[in-house]
């Protein structure tokens, strides 16, 4: 009968010295995740990026949030570029600054033709005119509940373009 390997004279000369590799732990998320934490601004985006910042372009300012900013969530791609995060402290303070913007500060911002020259998306603000404004007001005031609930629940935020 044979000698068991394990304590053999090859066993001890061919064992591998590595530990076994081990499979990477599943990411787990702190907090679940509830009926309502996804927001939708529709094709009013840039138009509110463009009402908060006084811009159609990417900014470094909060409040441009929408169109730029945060962490580029690398090697991922919805169809239309990278989703970028933002931390519950950086909600925190959007929730603060789209508190102070009132219909009448946007309206005094509306400009249709303005808008519609810098190719704000969807470019249809001449064409709406007041419409242009009230669907881009109802729009708004989802994306401050939006974030004041998640504000409230200390959580951050992911945007991505679909």
């Amino acid at each position: 009968m044979a000698p068991a390997l394990s304590s053999g004279l090859f066993a001890r000369l061919f064992r591998s010295t590595k530990p076994s590799p081990q499979l990477p732990k599943p990411v787990v998320l702190l907090d679940s995740r509830e009926e309502d934490d996804e927001g939708d601004v529709d094709k009013a985006w840039h138009a509110i990026h463009y009402l908060l910042t006084g811009t159609a372009k990417e900014t470094g300012d909060l409040l441009g949030f929408l169109h730029s900013g945060g962490i580029v969530i690398e090697g991922t791609d919805t169809g239309l570029g990278a989703p970028r995060a933002y931390t519950s402290d950086q909600v925190a303070a959007m929730h603060l600054e789209l508190n102070a913007v009132g219909r009448e500060v946007l309206s005094q911002r509306y400009n249709p033709k303005a808008m519609d020259k810098l190719k704000v998306y969807p470019q249809i603000w001449s064409r709406d005119g007041d419409e242009g404004l009230d669907y881009i007001w109802q729009h708004f005031e989802r994306l401050r509940a939006f974030i004041a609930k998640a504000q409230s629940r200390r959580q951050g935020l992911l945007i991505w373009f679909t």
